[in-house]
């Protein structure tokens, strides 16, 4: 669900598919009911230079284990990590944001990464956790920075707000949008947990479009409506060299 609250009101909702993993499997370059982790052939397919740093060659979950530990430090409390993201479908995908989730010994998220994508080919990972890095429970409402340029609509000002919940049987993370103090804009992903076999990778193409065509041409259409309201256009401004940042102000 997207809804943009200013400076018109814009509001849609789509369905999409998603699916979740745990990040070894890059390292084993797995094949599993017809989704292809890392390498090899198929349809369906999570390749390593859609995340990270992009290198065809280097497993992502090596950058994202660099990350941690450079963000968090001790990291004594780790059981595992998932990844939560659209697979490539017939070599094509754009992942808007893909989320890297860390959970402790009782599978509590501790930190979030949101790896966002814009359409111009730029990235940047906002590294989410409490202060503390106590687990992050769904009522938190964590702050930090916008740096990063996404939508040509918004300028790069203000700060998002990221709240979670990384249950046993649901997944759901909203990031609010915020300028000073005030929502103008808030995108929610939610949904089931399914177990993962060839026959649901395939049901999810049917609502609509491929998800590899149809996350950009839903993009495009929305871009096309607000710009016949007259929504102010922002030219693209140069990116930060830093491709991520902390968000760890936890809201009253």
């Amino acid at each position: 669900m997207h809804h943009r609250r200013f400076p018109v009101d814009n509001r849609f909702v789509y369905t999409q598919g998603y699916v979740m993993f745990d990040i070894c499997l890059f390292k084993r370059k797995a094949s599993y009911q017809g989704l292809n982790i890392g390498g090899g052939k198929g349809i369906f397919q999570v390749p390593y230079h859609r995340y990270g740093r992009r290198l065809k060659g280097e497993d992502p979950s090596l950058w994202y284990n660099e990350l941690l530990k450079k963000h968090v430090g001790d990291l004594s409390w780790l059981h595992k990590t998932v990844l939560v993201t659209q697979p490539q479908v017939f070599g094509m995908v754009f992942n808007p944001v893909s989320f890297w989730v860390s959970l402790d010994q009782q599978e509590k998220p501790r930190v979030m990464v949101a790896e966002v994508n814009n359409t111009f080919r730029q990235s940047h990972s906002y590294v989410v956790h409490r202060p503390d890095f106590s687990p992050i429970s769904p009522q938190d409402r964590i702050q930090g920075e916008k740096v990063f340029h996404v939508s040509p609509f918004y300028e790069r000002e203000g700060d998002y707000v990221f709240q979670l919940n990384a249950g046993a049987e649901k997944f759901s993370v909203s990031i609010d949008y915020e300028k000073t103090g005030n929502s103008v804009f808030k995108a929610t992903l939610c949904g089931r947990f399914l177990p993962l076999r060839c026959r649901a990778l395939f049901l999810s193409l049917i609502p609509g479009l491929i998800p590899s065509l149809k996350t950009p041409i839903l993009i495009h259409y929305q871009a096309l409506k607000l710009w016949s309201k007259k929504v102010p256009f922002t030219k693209t401004p140069a990116q930060s060299k830093k491709r991520e940042s902390s968000c760890s102000i936890l809201q009253k």
